[in-house]
């Protein structure tokens, strides 16, 4: 009986940490949604142009606002 209930206990402890595990790169993998261009930088119109500028230039590269 003793044993049976070790068991149980690490068959749920194993059981919780691999659904964490699942739910953290479920969480870390899923895309975010992205916000079309026009409607990310239009509250910065002295460097909207510019962005657009390296954006062409470097079509590969992400831009994101980052509010301090």
């Amino acid at each position: 009986m003793f044993y049976k209930n070790i068991f149980l206990k690490k068959v749920i402890c194993l059981i919780l940490i691999i659904s964490i595990m699942l739910y953290a790169l479920l969480f870390i993998f899923t895309p975010k949604s992205e916000a079309s261009y026009d409607s990310k930088f239009k509250k910065y119109p002295g460097y909207e142009e510019l962005l657009k500028d390296l954006q062409e230039e470097y079509p590969n590269w992400k831009f994101e606002i980052l509010e301090t």
